[in-house]
């Protein structure tokens, strides 16, 4: 592995800056143009001078500018966004249930990702990037000092030990906090680089084979000097650095003179035989501050163009092709104001000899006296109407070149959901190559994410992200394999149409099967809907397959699952079945399938003694409804009398219907004596019962695997 010295550093940062200066020129000029910011100096009063004049002289040219490149740039950043504003996780083999919950764990950390950084707002910025300087990059890394305080680190003493507080039960001692010195969390972070901040590999033809990247920004000398924690080193390069740089501003859009900062130079360079792990310098000029190996080997940069450069490894922006447009726009916008100025006022034309006087004056009325000659004409001015067509004509010729066409037209009545969907994804056409390059962004920076997550955060991490009710599963996650094999990345929208469209399908499934699905299947077409993803609101429609799904995933990690007798032990064989019937079930580990067989046969008892204590119950229960029949039968009363027994009819239809089942008719019985009937009720009572044996099949796995645990 090659090391580099500052001086070589130096060298290759020289190189790659030269190399890309006209365009990186280009590129901060498209944000003046957007901006508007590029005209006149603000504090000029010339402009406002030639507004309030009544004629132009011949030295003096009036200069008018339109910006329709921000307008268009707008149009543009939308449509984007409308085609691909978000990334979604799916699994990488729908029918097994490891990559499916995989899958889910993957999709939660990163939802909640989003929501800590506020990944909405990040994506308009890079989208705007993205049009506005024709490239977006961004760098993605764990900062530990961000996030929530989780605790304290321990006070020292003068001799540099930690003191101790106290000790708990266990006798461990329990240091003081230092209420200084707290425990970040951590978090990752995402930080945006302009186009022209980003430097390449002079040789290369893409950014994508660029062996290195380098990254400048200004820092300035308090934040350096506490990343340093050196104040020798700090002075040296402070020393070193004493020099003003041209700077553009992206805020101001501006250039200005910085000296109160030091430009930081991050050199990034790939996984590659030369650097197995990657490799960064942290560096300003004549100086090294920090370098090492990519964490954990992950390249974290990632890097969208919106049209590549011929025989270049840069991006151009659409705003180069509107310039043309805009320039002719703004030559004829300020032909017409020159014409309102020279000509635009009405001129009333008098015959020679005439004279024009004041006349009387009434309230709202002026008059005019005329004296000679012939009454006077009227010289109509002009406004410059000749020069509208060709203004009209070049600002339709910009919005038809970038594919910005109004396409929404006015549709009165009825709308049809299905039609409405089919016009906007005719639309959203327009911009699918732009589109499909900023998804294949969006991409990169969810898989760099999750990368850097699974080996990052720990428990207090997931924990939140995941739900306590995944705690079991945290190492699915943790473990998760390279992304092609287990899970992928799909761009999705997630705007009004494509949620419709959604919910169109959902609902004509459910109008059309619902009535042959289960409340399970359900529940589980309602979490789907965009709409009405609660769990707290129909979680119990789908808490058996839940279950079902985590003791699966607890048998393919070789766990031991103990079943729970308050589980549906139908369902759970059901779904433990499917899971052996899966083709990649053999190739399972020989202890992992027979936890299967065991698990299996263990819900089948518990299946079993439910239908046998149902069984019971139901013969157990003798109905009491219907008239009172009397039989010639006799009980004691509580006063000690005797009276005849009065007996519901369904009670005497069902004892008749039981001594029938059991293959005699009353007939018989009666003509019996006293010691027949009771020598033939044991003989049927034996017949009934036949002999024992032992149950076969799954019922028989205690005796042969032994006793449950």
């Amino acid at each position: 592995m090659p090391k580099l010295t500052a001086s070589d550093l130096d060298r290759i940062y020289m190189d790659a800056e030269t190399v890309d200066t006209e365009v990186f020129s280009e590129m901060r000029s498209n944000l003046l143009l957007i901006s508007g910011n590029h005209y006149t100096k603000k504090g000029s009063k010339f402009f406002d001078r030639i507004r309030t004049s009544t004629q132009v002289n011949k030295e003096t040219k009036l200069k008018l500018t339109k910006n329709y490149i921000g307008a268009a740039h707008d149009r543009i950043v939308g449509n984007i966004l409308s085609i691909a504003p978000n990334t979604t996780i799916i699994p990488n083999n729908e029918k097994e249930i490891q990559d499916i919950k995989t899958a889910e764990l993957n999709k939660s950390v990163w939802e909640y990702t989003k929501k800590q950084n506020k990944m909405r707002a990040k994506i308009r910025d890079w989208a705007e990037d993205f049009v506005g300087v024709g490239e977006c990059f961004c760098k993605i890394y764990f900062d530990p000092s961000k996030g929530r305080v989780v605790g304290w680190q321990a006070k020292i003493d003068e001799n540099g030990e930690p003191i101790i507080a106290g000790y708990d039960q266990q006798g461990n001692p329990q240091f003081e906090p230092d209420k200084e010195a707290p425990v970040m969390e951590g978090k990752l972070e995402y930080e945006r680089f302009l186009g022209f901040n980003v430097l390449r590999d002079p040789e290369t033809e893409t950014m994508d084979e660029s062996p290195y990247l380098i990254l400048r920004k200004m820092i300035n000398h308090h934040t350096l000097k506490n990343l340093l924690k050196d104040d020798e080193l700090f002075q040296k390069i402070k020393d070193s650095s004493e020099q003003a740089f041209l700077v553009f501003d992206g805020t101001n859009k501006a250039y200005m003179k910085e000296d109160k900062n030091i430009m930081l130079r991050e050199h990034y360079y790939r996984p590659s035989a030369e650097y197995p792990n990657g490799y960064y310098y942290i560096c300003v000029r004549d100086h090294i501050l920090f370098e090492g190996e990519l964490p954990f080997g992950v390249w974290n940069i990632a890097h969208a163009g919106y049209k590549k450069i011929p025989t270049s490894a840069r991006s151009i922006s659409p705003v180069k092709s509107m310039r043309p447009t805009q320039i002719e726009i703004n030559r004829t916008s300020s032909e017409i104001a020159t014409n309102q100025i020279t000509l635009g006022s009405d001129k009333l034309v008098l015959s020679h000899g005439a004279k024009m006087t004041s006349g009387g004056q009434l309230p709202g009325v002026r008059a005019i006296s005329i004296t000679g000659g012939q009454p006077p004409s009227i010289l109509q001015g002009r406004g410059g109407e000749q020069y509208i067509p060709w203004l009209d004509r070049n600002i339709n010729e910009m919005w038809e070149m970038q594919n910005l066409s109004n396409p929404n037209l006015t549709r009165e009545g009825k709308l049809d959901p299905y039609a409405m969907l089919f016009h906007s994804l005719k639309n959203k056409q327009q911009f699918s190559r732009p589109g499909e390059t900023f998804e294949e962004f969006l991409m990169d920076i969810t898989e760099i994410t999750l990368a850097l997550a699974k080996e990052y955060y720990d428990e207090n991490h997931l924990i939140p992200m995941v739900g306590k009710n995944e705690m079991v599963n945290i190492s699915e996650f943790k473990h998760t394999e390279p992304n092609s094999y287990r899970i992928q990345v799909e761009a999705v929208s997630a705007d009004t149409e494509t949620m419709l469209g959604k919910q169109l399908a959902i609902n004509h499934t459910l109008q059309y099967a619902g009535n042959q699905l289960d409340k399970e299947e359900i529940g589980r077409f309602i979490k789907a809907m965009p709409f009405m993803n609660k769990e707290e609101m129909f979680g119990d429609l789908t808490l058996k397959h839940d279950l079902a799904q985590n003791i699966i995933l607890a048998l393919d990690r070789g766990e031991q699952v103990v079943p729970n007798k308050y589980d549906d032990p139908e369902f759970v064989v059901k779904r433990l079945i499917a899971r052996m019937r899966n083709p990649d079930f053999k190739f399972l580990d020989q202890q992992i399938q027979q936890n299967y067989q065991v698990l299996v046969g263990q819900y089948e008892d518990i299946l079993v003694k439910q239908q046998v204590a149902l069984m019971r119950a139901q013969q157990g229960y003798i109905p009491t409804g219907g008239y009172l029949v009397k039989a010639d039968f006799y009980v004691q009363t509580p006063s000690g009398g005797s009276k005849r027994v009065e007996l519901p009819f369904e009670s005497v239809s069902w004892l008749i219907k039981q001594i029938e089942a059991q293959g005699e008719s009353l007939e018989a019985i009666a003509a019996m004596n006293k010691g027949q009937v009771q020598d033939m009720a044991n003989k049927l009572l034996n017949a009934n019962q036949g002999p024992q044996q032992p149950p076969q099949g799954p019922q028989n796995w205690q005796a042969q695997q032994g006793p449950a645990m």
